[in-house]
């Protein structure tokens, strides 16, 4: 379904209360945006999820001895939280 959403003059929108409760959106919930090339995409972060850092992916990595394809698929994953 699509819904038509006004952006405030501080960049604000409100996401509509079905989307929402579809969702399991709440408030102080994270959200990412990213750029797409046919246009915006909004996905809700898994609550409770912990964002990791940079050096602690690549610690990990180096502790894994990981390929660097398996790597990158791993961080495609984990990117949906990080900052």
């Amino acid at each position: 379904m699509a819904y038509r959403i006004k952006v405030s003059s501080r960049g604000a929108i409100t996401l509509p209360a079905a989307v929402r409760r579809k969702l399991g959106i709440g408030s102080g919930h994270l959200l990412v945006l990213e750029e797409k090339p046919e246009g915006i995409v909004l996905t809700p972060c898994l609550p409770g999820f912990h964002r990791y850092s940079d050096a602690e992916i690549e610690e990990w990595a180096v502790a894994d001895r990981l390929e660097d394809d398996e790597r990158d698929r791993l961080l495609d994953v984990l990117k949906v939280c990080r900052p």
